[in-house]
């Protein structure tokens, strides 16, 4: 997690779990998400607008990659975020 998360959030969620990690009402549309890539075996792109109202000026890209130790089994993701700002 980049440090300039971390001071956005006000919280550093580097090794926790996504159900940790994200607000309850969004936790099912990430793992939707992140589902979707390890069984399509397809990246995932798209803009977020996160659910703080303290944040409610930014917005930002999301790509989340899948990788493959095997080159077959998608075993790993590998996610970025780049803000967009209003």
């Amino acid at each position: 997690m980049g440090t300039h998360i971390v001071e956005l959030f006000g919280r550093d969620t580097t090794g926790l779990y996504v159900d940790e990690s994200s607000a309850a009402g969004h936790y099912e549309s990430i793992a939707l998400r992140l589902t979707a890539v390890v069984d399509t075996q397809q990246p995932s792109f798209g803009i977020y607008y996160p659910p703080a109202p303290h944040l409610d000026f930014l917005e930002y890209e999301h790509l989340t990659l899948p990788l493959a130790a095997d080159g077959a089994t998608v075993d790993m993701l590998f996610g970025v975020r780049c803000g967009l700002g209003k």
